[in-house]
């Protein structure tokens, strides 16, 4: 890893447990949750999801305020971006050991079900605080080919769930138009691939 790897994942609070040290202090982890999961040699770098979030915020703080085309909705942007993966922190706090691949549970491999639940439960807290963040958060999950294309019950509950929100929203809210959102979920989603491609 280089050195400015290291700086990062310092600055991240990124932990390093070595493998077989693993399962022990598996259940002595607090706050150091494992939702993206990096497999080095003999180690696992594992990142919270809240983290990988607030660099990706930190990543669109660096853009010029024109980028965002309407500078009205910036702030709010700017939220969806920091806690779109907000619902992920209590699952971070209690990391799951996968048996069948002897390493934690990612984000890709995590079960659906409780999943489905932690994005709902997120995009409800971010809309206690904005609106327009909560129907980006949204716009983000139902863009996900595996769930967006899914036949699997939970899949289709949360798809009906979250374009219901997505409506109710649209008409209570005085958003810019749709290619202003359609933009402003693109920085979302260019944001946080940047933080994936970086951990």
């Amino acid at each position: 890893m280089s050195k400015l790897s290291r700086q990062i994942a310092q600055k991240i609070k990124i932990a390093y447990i070595k493998e077989k040290q693993f399962k022990q202090k598996w259940v002595g982890l607090q706050g150091g949750g494992t939702m993206i999961v990096r497999e080095c040699e003999d180690d696992f770098t594992m990142i919270t999801q809240h983290d990988h979030a607030d660099l990706s915020a930190q990543f669109a703080r660096q853009f010029k305020p024109e980028f965002y085309m309407d500078t009205e909705f910036t702030d709010d942007v700017l939220l969806a971006i920091r806690e779109h993966d907000r619902g992920w922190i209590g699952l971070d706090e209690i990391p799951l050991w996968n048996d069948r691949i002897h390493a934690p549970f990612s984000f890709f491999d995590y079960p659906l079900y409780p999943k489905l639940l932690m994005y709902t439960k997120g995009i409800n807290e971010v809309e206690r605080t904005s609106r327009y963040a909560a129907l980006l958060c949204s716009l983000h999950y139902t863009s996900f080919a595996n769930i967006r294309d899914s036949k699997h019950p939970d899949c289709v509950e949360f798809m009906n769930t979250e374009l219901r929100r997505q409506e109710q929203i649209g008409q209570q809210l005085i958003h810019p138009a749709s290619e202003i959102v359609l933009r402003h979920l693109w920085l979302l989603q260019l944001c946080d691939d940047l933080s994936l491609r970086l951990l």
